[in-house]
C-alpha cells in the first residue's frame, strides 16, 4: 500500500511538471521588441507601475495617457512663455504651439484613449498620429513661422520630441496586437489571451487526471 502511495505521488509530480505552463514571456519586452524605438518603449513602461498588470491594449493606453500628461506639461510651459515674452515674433510662434497642444490635450489624445478602449484601433492610431503632427507643427513653426524670415531658434525641441516619439510609440504598440483586416474579428484573440486559454485547458486536464484517472489506476 505504501508503494502505491509513493507511485501516486511520483506520477502526480510528473504530471504536474509536464502540464505546468512555461514561464510567461515578459509582455513588456515582447511588445517593445515590435516597436521602432524599443529603448523608449522599455523605459516608458518600466517606470509606470500600471504596466505590470496590463495586457497589450493596456500598455498602449498607458503610453497614450503618459503622452497626454506630457502634452499638458508642454501646454502649460507654452502658456507661461507667452505671458513672459515681449518678442512679437516669438509670441506668434508660441500661439501656434498653444493652439496645437490645446487641440492635442482637449480633443485628440482623449479621443485616442477613448477609441482604444472601444477597440476602434484604426481611429486610435489616427488620433495618435494627429498628436504627433501637433508636436511637429509646433517645432516647425520656429523655423517656418508666420513671419517668414523672422524666425527664432526653437527652445522647445526636447519637449516636442517627447510628445512626437510617445505618440508614434503608441501607434506601434497598437499595431502589435490589433486585429489585421484579414483576421475575422470573432475568431481573433491576442496572443496572450490564446496562451491563457491553453493554460486553462492544461489545468483542467490535469485536474481530471488527478481526480478520476489516478484513483482508477490505484484500484486496478
Amino acid at each position: 500500500m505504501a508503494s502505491l502511495k509513493v507511485a501516486y505521488i511520483f506520477l502526480l509530480i510528473v504530471l504536474t511538471l509536464f502540464f505546468m505552463p512555461p514561464a510567461t514571456a515578459d509582455l513588456i519586452d515582447e511588445t517593445c521588441k515590435k516597436t521602432k524605438d524599443t529603448n523608449l518603449c522599455l523605459s516608458t513602461l518600466r517606470l509606470d507601475t500600471r504596466s505590470s498588470t496590463a495586457d497589450a491594449k493596456g500598455l498602449a493606453g498607458i503610453v497614450l495617457d503618459i503622452t497626454l500628461k506630457k502634452a499638458k506639461d508642454n501646454l502649460a510651459q507654452i502658456d507661461g512663455l507667452l505671458g513672459r515674452t515681449t518678442d512679437h515674433v516669438l509670441k506668434d510662434i508660441l500661439n501656434i504651439c498653444l493652439q496645437e497642444y490645446g487641440d492635442a490635450t482637449v480633443v485628440i489624445l482623449p479621443r485616442a484613449i477613448q477609441k482604444l478602449e472601444s477597440k476602434s484601433y484604426a481611429e486610435a492610431m489616427g488620433n495618435a498620429e494627429d498628436s504627433a503632427r501637433c508636436a511637429e507643427t509646433c517645432e516647425e513653426s520656429f523655423s517656418n513661422g508666420p513671419r517668414g524670415e523672422q524666425n527664432r531658434p526653437s527652445t522647445f525641441t526636447d519637449q516636442n520630441n517627447v510628445v512626437l516619439h510617445l505618440s508614434r510609440l503608441a501607434q506601434d504598440i497598437i499595431v502589435s496586437f490589433a486585429p489585421k483586416p484579414n483576421f475575422p474579428k470573432d475568431n481573433w484573440r491576442p496572443p496572450h489571451e490564446s496562451a491563457m486559454a491553453s493554460r486553462k485547458f492544461q489545468s483542467s486536464f490535469l485536474f481530471y487526471v488527478v481526480m478520476f484517472v489516478m484513483p482508477l489506476i490505484l484500484i486496478l
